[in-house]
């Protein structure tokens, strides 16, 4: 034991020697350099260096790292990239030198989009200007994300304001050290704030002038919208969206219905809203629904005087709206519904759409709350297959129920009295899809499970007397 201590300690004694002795030779070599000119690297080595730091990469081995320490390897790592962002501003820096497009110089062969090349050879242009921040970044301190942070902020600055933003460079290149890029952007707007002294006026009206809106078509028949919005706008419908698509989920999560948060649902939930706001359109729509005894001699004992989601109104509200609105009549028959319209029309009529929200204050599907102005007047025997424009054959159904019906399987049968069945699909039978729509006779539906059933939210005024019986929809 002590012969093994003595030749290890012998041989820390070895490589301390020669530990010494290399820094010895290293000082000397720098001491002469700095007489002469600094001599330059060979490509030959540059290029063995890079690829030595791949294959240093590739092989480690994350087996062994526990919670801990993947923090403080992400970390390294991210350091690592700053420097290799460094090294793409000097390469820019160095193709501008030499006449070359930097652009095409950063695109290489091809391995990376041309935007890639493009957002590095603005980080090149800004590294010119702000020198610290370029620094911080070779040094692995900040981030190439927050040099874009800073380009995307020069960009809509006068020449006279970039000159003043750029001297703040020191100090933003502090900041960065210590902040995530989301919150030194937000740093970097309020600088320019400050610097206009305006509040943010200035950048929201330019944002306004920036904003669009486009739609088209791609060759696969997919639909896009593409918006960019100035930030308050985009607020307003981001909370709209986000507030909807939590609607539709807690009411999916009600129903017993699968549901997954996500890109598809805000879709669902915009489209929604789309549908919501059909009736604003010109002058406001507010449907209030009056007896008429009431409307022309005041309150009695069976007074209806409410909106459409059956909210209570004071008469003397309702007397105000007349005074500035259109009243519209919906005439009944001797079964106290509204008139019928067998196949004249299609779609529901605006009489029949006023019977509707007379009896439905939302989507008839069992727990729903969309509102009965984001429905669709469902036919219960489908129209392309006899079925008929009437009162008797119409519900009010949201979107997402409408699409269950006709996609999923799933029957409605509504009785004489508006009692509404709603029956799960068999569990043997796949969504049919639309092959009744391609003029195919609808599918066979075998056994159902009841699931629930529904009531109006308001009765008419007295109760249905027609002799056309039960109607079943079969999807």
């Amino acid at each position: 034991m002590p012969q093994a201590g003595t030749a290890t300690d012998s041989t820390a004694a070895q490589s301390t020697a020669s530990g010494s002795s290399a820094a010895s030779s290293i000082g000397s070599d720098a001491t002469a350099a700095s007489q002469t000119a600094s001599p330059r690297m060979p490509v030959a080595d540059i290029i063995e260096r890079i690829h030595l730091a791949g294959e240093l990469l590739g092989g480690l081995d994350l087996a062994a790292a526990g919670a801990s320490d993947l923090a403080r390897i992400i970390s390294e790592l991210r350091r690592l990239e700053s420097r290799c962002a460094g090294l793409g501003i000097a390469i820019a820096g160095m193709a501008k030198k030499l006449g070359e497009d930097p652009d095409a110089t950063l695109l290489g062969r091809g391995q990376v989009s041309g935007r890639r090349s493009r957002r590095e050879s603005e980080r090149a242009k800004l590294a010119d200007d702000m020198p610290d921040l370029a620094d911080a970044l070779r040094n692995g301190d900040v981030s190439g994300e927050h040099l874009d942070a800073v380009a995307r902020t020069r960009k809509g600055l006068s020449e006279e304001e970039r000159s003043l933003f750029d001297e703040l460079g020191p100090e933003l290149a502090e900041d960065a050290k210590k902040q995530p890029v989301d919150t030194f952007a937000k740093k970097l707007r309020k600088a320019v704030d400050d610097q206009r002294a305006d509040h943010g006026l200035t950048r929201l009206q330019k944002q306004r002038q920036r904003s669009f809106l486009k739609m088209w078509d791609d060759a696969d028949g997919m639909g896009h919208l593409d918006i960019n919005a100035d930030l308050e706008r985009f607020a307003k419908l981001r909370a709209a969206i986000e507030a909807r698509t939590a609607r539709l989920a807690a009411a999916a999560k009600a129903s017993g219905e699968s549901v997954t948060l996500g890109p598809a649902l805000q879709l669902d939930a915009l489209i929604e809203l789309i549908e919501g706001a059909q009736g604003g359109l010109g002058r406001p729509t507010i449907t209030v629904l009056v007896d008429h005894e009431t409307l022309v001699t005041g309150p009695h004992d069976h007074s209806v005087c409410e909106t459409s989601a059956g909210v209570p109104l004071p008469i003397t509200v309702v007397h105000r709206y007349t005074c500035d609105g259109l009243v519209q009549v919906v005439t009944l028959g001797d079964t106290g519904l509204p008139l019928d319209v067998g196949r004249k029309h299609r779609t529901a009529t605006a009489a029949q759409w006023a019977a509707l929200k007379a009896m439905y204050a939302a989507c008839v599907w069992k727990g729903c709350d969309r509102p009965i102005t984001w429905t669709q007047a469902h036919h219960i025997d489908h129209w392309e297959h006899g079925g008929s424009t009437d009162l008797d054959n119409l519900v009010p159904l949201c979107s997402r129920h409408h699409h269950m019906v006709h996609d999923g399987g799933w029957r409605l049968v509504l009785r004489p009295d508006r009692t509404l069945e709603i029956h799960r699909p068999p569990a043997d039978q796949a969504p049919a899809g639309h092959p009744h729509r391609a003029g195919q006779p609808p599918p066979h539906i075998g056994p159902a499970t009841l699931w629930a059933t529904t009531q109006p939210d308001r009765q008419p005024a007295r109760p249905p007397s027609r002799t056309g019986g039960t109607r079943c929809s079969n999807a």
